[in-house]
């Protein structure tokens, strides 16, 4: 059986997002999981995972940070004060991910309230200028000043955190654009790589106590094709890793040294509706291996399921993603 420890844990509470960012894939779905997980049910996710650390079988012992976002928007987490209590209650960390709209005075306060627990701040934000900003969030324009507001309040209110402050300004940057062609709807975004870094020097002297750096996009596995294609097709399944030796591995037995990576082999991701998943870019969800309200997480990883699930994946979906280059 599959017995990898599990050494980190992407658990979304929500599955909302009140942006439609050019560079996200969420927003072309047909079918969005709009749901949450019940604060219960997450009581019981983080006290398993408590009680497992101590064990050092199914969950590492260096296990601590938990992240709380993939295309989701945290800060609209009904419970999310609850949330960061009982991260505190089972000594786990988590960064907070927002595109900054929702980061009112208030969820500042209570992030600088739980800085023990949160350890850096990022916000995703393609431009300081009110037009491009609106154009490429989704947002209407009437937002800007409340959207530069907000971080204008966290980047005094947090200067003296521990937590760590970063303003992720969206598009192509060096290291992965020549694997793209930028297609036409893209071009209409108004992107360039010098206007891109144009608005991180803009950023940079708004806000002092954020580092403020330009950010890739991903394919996303193929999913925005329309927007972005991928120049070299000739690539090999990686599963974002790091090499390692899986010659006893039951997915790809008798392979050595081979990029599969601890994505598949160390990561639980849990969905707001509790299906277990394999990547955080399987965004649709189509590798689920298990559901946290139907069995328990430890018969959910050393499953059968799983396994066929992680070979499926890396035969298919994995060869179509950025990082299997």
């Amino acid at each position: 059986m599959y017995h990898n420890k599990i050494r980190a844990l992407e658990l979304d509470p929500n599955g909302y997002c009140n942006a439609k960012c050019w560079y996200c894939p969420v927003q072309y779905e047909t079918t969005v999981n709009k749901t949450h997980l019940s604060i219960e049910k997450i009581q019981e996710i983080l006290e398993f995972f408590f009680e497992e650390k101590q064990k050092n079988l199914i969950v590492s012992e260096h296990f601590e940070v938990i992240w709380t976002s993939a295309y989701n928007e945290i800060l609209l987490y009904p419970h999310f004060e609850q949330l960061l209590e009982l991260f505190r209650m089972y000594n786990f960390k988590t960064p907070i991910l927002s595109h900054g709209l929702n980061l009112t005075s208030a969820k500042v306060d209570l992030i600088k309230e739980y800085s023990d627990v949160i350890v850096s701040l990022g916000l995703n934000v393609p431009a300081f200028t009110k037009e491009l900003w609106s154009k490429r969030s989704g947002f209407q324009e009437s937002h800007f000043d409340k959207l530069i507001n907000n971080i204008q309040y966290a980047d005094v209110a947090l200067k003296d955190s521990n937590i760590d402050q970063y303003i992720f300004v969206n598009g192509l940057t060096d290291s992965n654009i020549n694997k793209y062609q930028i297609q036409q709807k893209l071009i209409k975004s108004g992107w360039t790589q010098q206007e891109q870094m144009e608005q991180v020097f803009l950023g940079k002297s708004l806000f002092k106590n954020f580092i403020v750096i330009p950010y890739g996009i991903n394919s996303r596995s193929n999913n925005l094709e329309e927007y972005i294609i991928i120049k070299d097709v000739n690539v090999q399944a990686s599963a974002c890793g790091m090499e390692m030796d899986h010659s006893n591995d039951p997915i790809f037995p008798g392979v050595k040294n081979k990029n599969f990576g601890n994505r598949m082999r160390n990561w639980l991701h849990i969905g707001p509706n509790g299906d277990t998943f394999v990547c955080c870019l399987d965004y649709k969800h189509d590798y689920v291996f298990g559901n946290v309200y139907e069995n328990s997480i430890d018969e959910i990883w050393n499953s059968q399921r799983r396994i066929d699930v992680l070979k499926s994946a890396l035969s298919n979906f994995c060869i179509h993603c950025e990082f299997a280059v």
